[in-house]
Order: structure tokens, then sequence, then C-alpha cells
């Protein structure tokens, strides 16, 4: 089974009596696909003979919406929303925010949408905030928008495309939090990365938005641009794969030069473990050959 699914030649395998243990990891980025640790079934057919697989990052777009600002005090004419270099700047310089850490978000890039620039920017009819007579701007897909001018008249948009890397938390954890406080949420939706996105941007807008008034997106808005997996396998090496592999891999933990080995190849990590080390989760501290 190990061969066929690393490459490594038989004479180097006794999954009888081995003499040391392989753990290799291999980094997989899947170009416009969403998965998570609910497709395990699907996970474990693109990797076939790995001990574990799990997404550790998606990478998203999402678009936000952000207006134009006023002239002068409050209640001061609106400038047209339009979007530059100088403005993506700014979204990018507001967005630098710990409300964003907080929920494993990192942004990546930040540019104008299609049909973003100066006339194509949007135009939404302000709508007036519940008991705060205060005017916000009509967010698509079920989206949220902070207070803009007090006025009732149109609000002018523009369509922004923010670039997250949104890490893989520890659902688990999430759970126990969650149930400590009296409700727990374990669904799927709760685990989607388009979700954690959404709600990231919503703590960062409650917080403020840095001083911009923006509109975020519904997390079905949210599209998930690649998502990336770690796939870890362990190989019961025999005495002649334990001394082949000692150089690249040393159970020291010390690096190597040797990355032609088979199922090393590709810029996969590794390390030469004790038989005994039954957890390659809680065990293994990678080396990068």
């Amino acid at each position: 089974m190990f061969s066929a699914d690393l490459g490594i030649p038989a004479p180097y395998i006794n999954a009888s009596s081995p003499r040391l243990l392989l753990a290799v990891s291999r980094e997989v980025e899947l170009q416009g696909v969403e998965l998570t640790a609910d497709d395990a079934d699907a996970l474990a057919a693109m990797f076939p003979g790995a001990a574990e697989v799990r997404p550790t990052a998606w990478d998203v777009s999402a678009p936000l919406q952000v207006a134009g600002a006023q002239d002068g005090a409050a209640g001061g004419t609106q400038q047209q929303a339009s979007c530059d270099a100088a403005a993506a700047a700014a979204l990018a310089a507001a967005l630098s925010q710990p409300q964003l850490q907080a929920a494993a978000l990192t942004v990546q890039a930040v540019e104008c949408a299609a049909g973003g620039e100066g006339g194509a920017a949007r135009r939404h009819r302000a709508l007036q905030a519940d008991g705060a007579g205060a005017a916000g701007v009509a967010a698509p897909g079920n989206g949220s928008c902070i207070s803009g001018p007090e006025s009732s008249a149109a609000v002018e948009t523009t369509t922004v495309a923010v670039s997250l890397r949104v890490a893989a938390v520890d659902q688990a954890a999430n759970n126990s939090s969650s149930t400590s406080g009296g409700s727990s949420n374990t669904s799927k939706a709760a685990m989607s990365p388009r979700v954690q996105a959404q709600e990231g941007l919503a703590a960062w807008q409650a917080a403020g938005a840095g001083g911009l008034s923006v509109c975020l997106p519904g997390a079905g808005s949210i599209r998930v641009v690649a998502t990336q997996l770690l796939a870890l396998y362990q190989v019961p090496l025999s005495d002649l794969g334990a001394q082949t592999y000692a150089g690249a891999c040393g159970a020291a933990g010390a690096a190597g030069g040797d990355t032609e080995l088979p199922g090393l190849e590709g810029g996969a990590s590794c390390q030469l473990l004790p038989t005994d080390s039954s957890n390659l989760r809680s065990e293994v501290s990678f080396v990068f050959v």
C-alpha cells in the first residue's frame, strides 16, 4: 500500500517489524474548491493511504461596498464613490485591525472590482435605521451596513474585492466555548471558511471599520478561491529504508539536502520517528527538505 501511495520502493518498507516510522507531510493547494473537515470521505479518496488529511486554510474573495466620504461636517455633501489605488490602500490600512486577526483572517490583497471605477459605482437608496434616524446602505446577499450619512438621499458606493487567507481554527475548542456559554453550534455552516470570513469582517465593521462606511456581503456572496490541505503519512521503514532516509529526515530533526528520495519529491517534509509513535499529529515536528 505504501509504495503505491508515495512511490517508496518495497525494499524500504517493513510493515510487520519496522525499524523506524517515516512521517511525511505534503501541502497541497486546490484551486476553485471548498473543502472542510466535514468532507472527510472526499479527502480520504484524494489521498489514499494518508494517516490524516485536513484543511489548513482557505483563500477567499469578499466584495465590500465602500461609500463615498462626506464633505465637511455631518450632513455635508457626499463625495462620489470611486475606486483607485489610493482608495484601495486606504481600505487595506483600515482592515489592519485586531478583529480580523482574532478571526484568523489575513488580508492578502485589496483591489478594485470589475466595473468599480468612477461612474460605475453602485447607487443604493438609503434605508432608515430603526429608531436611529440615520441612513444605511442596502447590502447584497443578506450582508450588513454600518450607519451612513444622516440623509435619505441615495448613497454612492463602489465595490472593492478583498482577498483573505482564512486559517483553519480548532472547532472543538470553539464548540467547547460555545457550550460553556449556554449554546453549541456544530453545524457545517459554522465551520465554513465563508462564514468565518464574514463573521470576522462583521466584528471589524462593528468596531468602526477603521472609520470607513462599508457594506459587507453575506457569507453566500463570499467566494472560496482555493483550499490549502495538509496530508500526513506514516510509512514503516525497514533497516534499509531507515538508513536511506536518515540523511534527509534524521530522527533529531536536522534538515538534509536529499530532496529526490521517493515520496519526498516536490517539497514534501519529513521526519523519522520511533515505532511507538502512534499519534502523528502530536509528535511530529516536520522538517522541510
